[in-house]
């Protein structure tokens, strides 16, 4: 694992070249994320297939703690201490991390959209004895902290691990900042824009689906955009609470006044509407950034800037999948792809899919690739 500084500029690396949108890096995350969801419903395919049903959820608590030890053993061990702690888990799936942070010891709050995931949750937390771990049933762009996390928050730790399938980065980030205990730290895991399996989705959409695959935004983006809203909080707070003259200034008014200038956050319904309407129809007039600052009269800093408090690392682990025979194996990319057992030409192509990415080890055929991602520490005050 290499360390990235956070200055680092990721812009040649973040997207394909058919990428050029104008504007911030949360827009631009906006904007791909936007397509790639376009992009699932023209495929006519679920955007959680992992998420449909407590069996779905069960396979997937198993193919992680089996198959993909190395991203829980890196992300619990970046999480420790946790005994004393209170922890928010966003996207949390069935508690793959949510369950052993609340046995060693820290208070967790997991959010989820998936009932059947958080079904999958409480029955493996019963089963182990695990100490009580508080499940809210909404996505993160829907959550408001003050009705949904009431006395949970702050926390000392907040977590996302590759579940950042938002539209509205900029509010879901500042959201995150906003339950961010001081001092705390805040963790994405996040895969680059460029993996394997990406590639194998780039020749695989145009065969089975006619349509060029568009992927979604990447972890270079995603650290842009953390270094961009950072700097902007940072400018934000010395203006507020370092005026340049000795007359008083109203701070809420001023700062309203300036978010009215140029701050403008994305609210989406979780992409349910997404037809031909351009991303600017979905635009609502955005929280003020005061909300997200500290409290009056506590300055964020004593120097004209905050000390530098984002950190990347390069990380790598494997992606696998099991299947107790190649039948196994079709019925559930079937199932994954949308597509209907009995279209023939569609079976070949996952045939051929098949022996482009199937290995088979100790008497299993095993789906393997390894997947390239940051690990993105941000602790915002």
């Amino acid at each position: 694992m290499r360390s990235i500084d956070s200055a680092e500029n990721f812009t040649g690396l973040a997207t394909p070249s058919c990428w050029q949108p104008a504007g911030s890096a949360c827009d631009r995350w906006d904007e791909q994320m936007l397509a790639w969801k376009r992009c699932q419903r023209r495929a006519g395919r679920s955007l959680h297939h992992d998420r449909d049903s407590v069996e779905a959820a069960r396979g997937y608590w198993e193919t992680v703690w089996h198959h993909q030890p190395e991203r829980l053993e890196l992300l619990l061990s970046r999480l420790k201490p946790a005994a004393g702690r209170t922890i928010l888990d966003i996207g949390s799936g069935p508690g793959v991390l949510a369950i052993p942070l609340a046995e060693a010891g820290a208070a967790v709050t997991a959010v989820e959209p998936s009932a059947a995931m958080l079904h999958v949750l409480r029955e493996k937390a019963a089963r182990r004895k695990t100490p009580e771990i508080k499940c809210v049933n909404l996505r993160w762009e829907q959550v408001i902290p003050e009705r949904d996390l009431n006395s949970h928050q702050p926390f000392d730790l907040v977590v996302a691990s590759l579940s950042l399938l938002v539209l509205g980065l900029r509010e879901s980030l500042l959201k995150m900042r906003q339950v961010c205990a001081p001092g705390g730290q805040i963790f994405l895991l996040w895969s680059r824009s460029h993996n394997l399996w990406t590639e194998e989705l780039r020749w695989l959409y145009p065969e089975l689906y006619g349509i060029e695959y568009a992927p979604k935004p990447g972890a270079e983006l995603l650290l842009q955009a953390i270094n961009e809203l950072q700097a902007e909080l940072d400018s934000s707070s010395q203006k507020d609470f370092q005026p340049a003259t000795n007359e008083k200034i109203d701070v809420r008014s001023e700062s309203s006044r300036r978010s009215q200038k140029f701050l403008s956050n994305l609210s989406f319904s979780g992409g349910e509407n997404l037809k031909s309407s351009p991303l600017s129809a979905h635009r609502v007039t955005s929280q003020p950034l005061r909300k997200y600052l500290p409290e009056d009269n506590q300055p964020a800093s004593k120097s004209p800037l905050a000390p530098e408090r984002i950190k990347a690392e390069e990380v790598e682990f494997i992606y696998r999948e099991s299947f107790c025979s190649k039948a196994d194996a079709l019925r559930h990319f079937q199932d994954y792809f949308g597509l209907n057992g009995n279209d023939l030409r569609r079976t070949a192509i996952i045939e051929k899919f098949f022996r482009r990415n199937l290995v088979w080890r100790d008497g299993v055929w095993f789906l393997e690739h390894p997947v390239p991602a940051l690990l993105i520490t941000w602790q915002p005050a």
